[in-house]
């Protein structure tokens, strides 16, 4: 199957719980179990619980949720009888309070499909899914589901690659899941793992290096003290099952604890041989599996949670239970290849909240948040929300650093924060800019630093800062000056155009004299107009002088348009006729205009064409005259026509039926052009033949009943043509050639052979 980019992507994101990807190439051939030897490890174990804060769960379940971004799990909570929510980020976890709450833990994985965490669990009716998205837990309805019977054992894992949850039952029975339908592949054809899924121990995961869910189990106990394999591996892709080997992976009596982990290309395995050793490390790479031995390691256990920390950058272990009495549970966090312990909490706090956020070391850090770092300098910097004040004025209150602290172990030198022993708070009180409250007496707006400012305005510059000032001038009034007031500076208050300069909240005015008793309306139109049935006109208004800004208000609509407080209307008529459309415009003070225009609703009429272009008479002899007759479908009227080809004698007229004396003899090929009111063309020939005296034309003429022809194959054909015209409709010609009469669809069927 092919591997897209956005596949591998997604992939790297999908860091699943306890039981969490793992994933082989495929290989033809069963192979032979690797060295048990141990290699130097790739990351180290690092014990954690002393740095963490919050509560450290136990017998949870997690997996990464790129959308926080931060691990999520859930942990039983046997006073509410449901499950107990709970992230992890730098070092915290953080217990969650969504309205709904899954009733029981099982397995939770990232589903890409679905873009959020999906926990499968068991109950009456089978196996449901529940998905966590924006801070709530909804169950997701997916049918047929699977039934595992009672104590059967089952895990699951979600393929990145196919993007399907796939799920295996103690037997290797196997269903997979993708939106919202469930299916069974067991009695498919290499869709069931034979003899290693029948033990109770079940390990299941994606390997997103590979791109394939791996499946490893138990097939025969190990001799004493030899930690190399003694499990089967199987991969599944593209709804089948392929064993790599049947004897080299690790041993368990227990599940282990897995874990995608992108990062050393396969997956990391925390496990081991047997109940008093239970706690090996393994690292799956491309179908070979290698114990890493030495080392700090966490103690024996099973149904730990175990994750890839994407947010942070490395895997972590938490909680599960000894192996050995009295099989307490643990309340450590480990982390594989972590920062290092020598590391502290830092806090940051910006006052008020929504005036932007600290930017640590380069990486943002909202409100209250925090962060793990070692020893060290770093650098501070405060980041508004949303753009700089200079560059977008648009009422929001923008916010700078009236001053900031850090509490005791932290010191600060300028915009520099030095961590010399511990951890500690920052501190960042905000004030805001100047706020300055512009308005204009005149025919347009105020433009500050080249932004036109609808009357009112709030906007909120920086202190000190100067703006170009402009006001717009228009024949309707007299730019007079500019009103100000409080910490306003206008460097020339008499000029449209100048500067402004700020120091504190204050007042900009523009004022003008000779402005009108209200608005004044430039433009009132409506475009297409007239508008067909079921087509959409813009009527637009212009509003000018007056006080902006401006309330607009329609009547007289066509049925199917209602009025809206807007400069452009779109209306879409649902009955034909005229209305006289009305439009009132209501400046700030309340003074207002009205102004007028008609909108006609017509009929969608179709493109003109042709119907019929017909002879009243032909063929014809020198000195018979025909009459041209054109007859028109469709098309808006009145209609002008064009003929071209005519014989000499013949002129064009802007007429449907055209009188013709042809004053010479032969085959004229005439075509009508024709164009509709709206503009619209159409045409159509036909072929008039015109034949000199004597000829059997001039014979039919003095007995039009009956034509008499010798010669045509040795016998004699008498046609009746019973007082017929010869026509033609559209492009169709029916003309005979000399001495033959003329063979036309329309009079063949009364033609009779003799």
């Amino acid at each position: 199957m092919g591997r897209t980019p956005a596949a591998i992507l997604l992939a790297a994101l999908l860091i699943l719980s306890g039981l969490a990807g793992l994933g082989a190439a495929a290989s033809g051939a069963p192979r032979s179990p690797p060295p048990a030897a141990s290699h130097p490890p790739t990351s180290a174990w690092q014990n954690a619980s002393a740095v963490v804060q919050g509560t450290i769960p136990q017998d949870a379940v997690a997996t990464y949720d790129p959308s926080i971004p931060a691990v999520l799990g859930v942990t039983p909570n046997p006073s509410t009888g449901t499950v107990t929510t709970f992230t992890y980020r730098a070092g915290l976890f953080t217990n969650l309070s969504p309205a709904r709450s899954p009733p029981s833990t099982g397995v939770l994985l990232y589903d890409v499909a679905l873009a959020a965490p999906v926990l499968l669990v068991q109950n009456h009716s089978g196996i449901g899914l529940w998905r966590y998205a924006s801070g709530n837990w909804t169950l997701v309805p997916a049918t047929p589901a699977p039934d595992p019977r009672s104590g059967q054992v089952w895990t699951s894992a979600y393929d990145a690659l196919d993007q399907e949850i796939v799920l295996l039952l103690e037997g290797g029975y196997t269903w997979t899941e993708r939106a919202g339908s469930w299916t069974n592949l067991t009695s498919t054809q290499g869709s069931r793992i034979n003899g290693s899924a029948d033990s109770g121990v079940l390990n299941l995961a994606y390997d997103s290096t590979d791109e394939v869910v791996v499946f490893f189990g138990n097939s025969t106990l190990p001799a004493p003290g030899n930690v190399s394999g003694s499990g089967a591996t199987w991969i599944f892709t593209a709804g089948n099952w392929t064993e790599l080997c049947g004897s080299c992976a690790p041993f368990a009596t227990d599940p282990f604890s897995v874990t995608n982990d992108p990062a050393d290309d396969g997956l990391l395995v925390f496990g081991g041989n047997g109940s008093e050793d239970a706690n090996t490390t393994w690292e799956y790479h491309g179908g070979e599996w290698t114990p890493v031995l030495g080392g700090a390691s966490p103690g024996p256990r099973t149904g730990a949670a175990f994750v890839d920390d994407l947010a942070d950058g490395y895997p972590i272990l938490f909680g599960g239970t000894a192996l050995v009495f009295p099989w307490n549970s643990y309340s450590e966090c480990w982390w594989w290849g972590g920062p290092g312990l020598a590391h502290f909490r830092i806090g940051f706090h910006v006052v008020p909240s929504n005036g932007g956020v600290v930017r640590w070391n380069g990486v943002p850090h909202a409100n209250n948040s925090t962060t793990l770092v070692t020893l060290g300098s770093y650098p501070l910097e405060f980041v508004p929300a949303g753009p700089t004040p200079s560059s977008a004025p648009s009422g929001i209150s923008w916010y700078r650093v009236a001053n900031w602290s850090v509490s005791a172990g932290l010191a600060a030198v300028g915009q520099t924060v030095f961590v010399n022993s511990t951890g500690g708070e920052v501190f960042l009180n905000l004030t805001p800019y100047p706020v300055v409250s512009v308005s204009s007496g005149g025919c347009g707006p105020a433009i500050v630093n080249g932004t036109d400012l609808p009357s009112p305005s709030v906007i909120n510059l920086i202190a000190g800062e100067t703006y170009p000032l402009n006001a717009t001038t228009c024949t309707a009034a007299q730019f007079d000056g500019w009103d100000v007031g409080g910490g306003i500076a206008v460097a020339n208050v008499t000029a449209a155009n100048t500067t402004l300069t700020v120091l504190s909240n204050g007042t900009l005015r523009a004022a003008y004299s000779g402005v009108g008793s209200g608005p004044a309306l430039g433009a009132f139109s409506a475009a297409p107009d007239p508008v067909v049935f079921g087509g959409t006109s813009a009527i637009t208004v212009e509003a000018l002088a007056g006080e902006p800004p401006y309330t607009y208000a329609y009547s007289g609509l066509p049925p199917g348009c209602g009025s809206a407080n807007a400069s452009v209307l779109n209306c879409t008529p649902t009955r034909l006729g005229s209305y006289y459309v009305s439009v009132t415009v209501t400046d700030v003070l309340g003074s207002s205009v009205t102004a007028q225009l008609t909108l006609r609703v017509e009929e969608a009429i179709p493109p003109p064409s042709v119907g019929a272009f017909l002879l009243s008479a032909g063929p014809i002899v020198l000195g018979q005259s025909t009459t041209l007759e054109v007859y028109v479908d469709g098309g808006a009227p009145p209609f002008q026509y064009y003929y071209n080809g005519l014989p000499p004698g013949c002129g064009t007229h802007d007429t449907g039926n055209l009188t013709c004396l042809p004053k010479a003899t032969g085959l004229y090929h005439v075509t009508v052009t024709l164009a509709d009111a709206k503009g619209r063309l159409a045409s159509a020939t036909l072929t008039l033949l015109v034949q000199p005296s004597g000829s059997w034309i001039a014979q039919a003429a003095a007995d039009p009943l009956v034509w008499t022809l010798a010669g045509v194959g040795g016998g004699l054909l008498v046609g009746i043509v019973a007082g017929r015209r010869w026509a033609t409709r559209a492009s169709r010609t029916a003309v005979g050639s000399a001495g033959t009469p003329p063979r036309d669809p329309e009079v063949q069927s009364d033609m009779t052979r003799g």
